[in-house]
């Protein structure tokens, strides 16, 4: 703008989207005039240039699609939740970047200004459109039956874009190995690394031979070298479930029937532990 009084006329326009789209009208005491002419139908444009994160610097890394008991929001509610994963070295910022549950509507959530992710880190997105809780909440739901999770910008730039069929309550969809793996179905590991699940995290056990596993109801615990003092059953929270005691028995049975589907510990004797999957 220049100096007052010199008929050159202007405004200070914030841009906050890469396409900015306006027209112009002017009028003094005996006519109005628009620019473009033919304005509502044809616009002058500002296109805006901004910094992207690279792909597969940030991953969506675990979705929960449907979450009956395993996290609850800051307001304690069990809510749908989608957890990302900062591959790189460096502070991410996730200015411009949209969240969707729908690949055909990538622009349905925009992360708040000034929204980051540390290197090594995760961070969790509540998605169930509450979004005047405390916390990040997405104005998206995801289907239990299977759908989109897209992670892009308003320029076109897609950083992920993840398709995946039915869920299972309480169960997660993770990437395996942590961060770069495709996607399984597992014991959610909210917040942390995917592979806390891997078996190389427990000691093999040579003495003892535990069946089924993965098991429906009654899983056996039997050895030919050994003895069974004490048994306990664990959830991934490191709570205690149940524990048993015994007197030097070779063989015993834990009946599962009545817990939920999921990841759990079975520890014998104090000494030795083994992941146990329960469907």
């Amino acid at each position: 703008m220049g100096a007052a009084g010199d008929n050159v006329y202007g405004i200070d326009l914030p841009i906050t989207n890469s396409l900015t789209q306006y027209y112009i009208y002017a009028e003094n005491n005996n006519v109005g005039a628009f620019s473009p002419a033919r304005a509502e139908y044809e616009y002058h444009s500002i296109v805006a240039t901004y910094t992207t994160i690279t792909p597969g610097d940030l991953v969506i890394n675990e979705i929960m699609a449907s979450n009956s008991t395993t996290a609850v929001d800051d307001d304690g509610e069990y809510e749908d939740w989608v957890e990302l994963y900062n591959n790189s070295s460096s502070t991410l910022s996730l200015d411009n970047l949209y969240l969707s549950d729908d690949a055909t509507d990538p622009l349905m959530w925009q992360f708040p200004s000034g929204t980051t992710i540390a290197p090594d880190s995760y961070l969790i997105v509540w998605c169930d459109k509450d979004l005047t809780q405390t916390g990040l909440h997405a104005d998206l739901k995801f289907s239990s039956n299977g759908e989109d999770a897209v992670l892009s910008y308003d320029n076109g730039t897609v950083l992920e874009s993840i398709t995946f069929g039915a869920q299972t309550t309480d169960m997660g969809y993770a990437r395996v190995p942590n961060g770069t793996g495709n996607f399984v179905i597992q014991a959610p590991t909210f917040g942390t690394n995917n592979e806390t699940l891997s078996n190389s995290d427990f000691e093999l056990i040579t003495d003892y031979s535990i069946y089924p596993n993965p098991v429906n109801d009654v899983i056996n615990i039997n050895t030919n070298n050994g003895s069974i003092n004490q048994i306990a059953l664990y959830n991934l929270q490191g709570q205690q479930l149940m524990s048993l005691k015994f007197n030097g028995e070779q063989q015993s049975q834990l009946d599962l029937t009545n817990y939920t589907q999921g990841i759990y510990l079975l520890t014998i004797n104090n000494q030795q532990t083994v992941k146990v999957i329960k469907q």
